[in-house]
């Protein structure tokens, strides 16, 4: 009774045995083998659609999703091209746990100030809550946690409930960004977030330097003799003329020295008006 038992043991492990290894002959990129190894999984999204290279090794295209040993590795990102548009490729090293998963997105624009995307990585920590390690480029952003400001990047926050989150960071002159999360207990969230820069907003801080700067240095051409004014190269009058200026006119004025305005009396030329003929606009 005894040997049949031991007998009908041996034949269960046997065929364990054999089912096993026939499964990872026929799957080898499986959970088992994963926690076996010591492997983590890496999830890539991009857009536009891009070429994925782990050290230099091409893994498929995105989205795609992987599975690689515990280490450093060089991931890249090359973005298909197109006959009317270029993009930027995107490389960094990224560190990938055992038994986690790597989130990369990243929104390849035609440089790198146009693109952004986020990297997201989860490290054992001693909490028994989950916590998060907000870094941003450019650096100094400010950081808010479910709608709530917690301050500026790089930020650690402790004490995080397990579950659903959203990370969000702003900073002038860039493209804010909001992504969701989902924190663990007994991990560290590592967060790498990229802002892309605001075009329209360089633009508009552009356009309101330029009329602040028309508003604040205006100058008024006073009445003279012969009804115009001489445009001096320099601020004498031995110096040569530059050119004449119609009384009663204004002009964005640049300098002064005593007894003398310099004014930009066309686009891109400058010249020199007798302080006594001339005015600045009051405001």
């Amino acid at each position: 009774m005894v040997r049949k038992k031991i007998a009908v043991l041996f034949i269960s492990i046997a065929v364990f045995a054999a089912g096993f290894f026939t499964y990872q002959y026929f799957f080898p990129d499986n959970i088992f083998v994963r926690i076996l190894n010591g492997m983590g999984d890496v999830s890539i999204e991009s857009t536009p659609t891009a070429t994925v290279f782990v050290d230099n090794k091409v893994m498929g295209q995105t989205p795609v999703q992987f599975a690689l040993r515990e280490g450093v590795y060089k991931i890249k990102l090359v973005p298909d091209a197109t006959v009317k548009k270029t993009y930027t490729t995107w490389s960094d090293s990224i560190r990938i746990y055992r038994n986690t998963t790597a989130y990369i997105h990243r929104v390849l624009g035609s440089d790198a100030a146009s693109s952004a995307g986020e990297v997201l990585t989860l490290e054992k920590s001693t909490s028994k809550m989950g916590q998060l390690l907000i870094s941003t480029n450019p650096a100094g952003m400010f950081v808010s946690l479910d709608g709530e400001d917690r301050g500026l990047s790089t930020l650690f926050v402790d004490g995080v409930t397990a579950g659903e989150h959203e990370v969000g960071v702003r900073g002038e002159g860039l493209l804010p960004r909001s992504i969701p999360i989902n924190v663990v207990e007994g991990y560290k969230l590592l967060i790498s977030i990229k802002a892309a820069v605001d075009s329209d907003y360089k633009k508009k801080q552009a356009e309101k330097v330029k009329s602040k700067i028309v508003e604040q240095n205006l100058l008024e051409i006073l009445s003279t003799p012969t009804g115009w004014l001489r445009v001096r190269f320099e601020p004498s009058i031995e110096a040569s003329e530059a050119a004449r200026v119609d009384t009663g006119k204004k002009f964005t004025y640049l300098d002064e020295q005593e007894g003398w305005y310099q004014i930009e009396y066309e686009k891109g030329k400058k010249g020199w008006v007798s302080a006594e003929y001339a005015s600045p606009v009051k405001k």
